[in-house]
């Protein structure tokens, strides 16, 4: 079975339905974007919220200040790579989740 980064990170959260957090951000996905992960709001250019949970850039911000804390406290297995991206992201003001 192929663990995704959120497989992982889900898996190592505590004592949790994994299950019923795994429906409730797909519902929430559904909800803000249809599920589509490169959506714009409103399906604008311009369009402020970005990505499958249609996240804008003050918000993207502080998830991504979130995940490095929680990160930084777990040292959880097998997500170096999304920490790194997560340091990039932050130390280069790209809170952009379309690329």
């Amino acid at each position: 079975m192929i663990q995704t980064n959120y497989d992982i990170a889900l898996s190592q959260i505590g004592d949790y339905d994994t299950d019923a957090i795994k429906k409730a951000f797909y519902e929430m996905a559904w909800i803000e974007s249809g599920n589509i992960a490169d959506r714009k709001q409103d399906d604008k250019e311009d369009g402020l919220a970005r990505g499958k949970y249609q996240y804008e850039p003050e918000s993207a911000k502080t998830a991504l200040n979130r995940f490095k804390n929680w990160y930084e406290s777990t040292k959880p297995f097998k997500l170096e790579g999304a920490y790194e991206e997560a340091n990039r992201r932050i130390a280069e003001e790209d809170y952009d989740f379309l690329h």
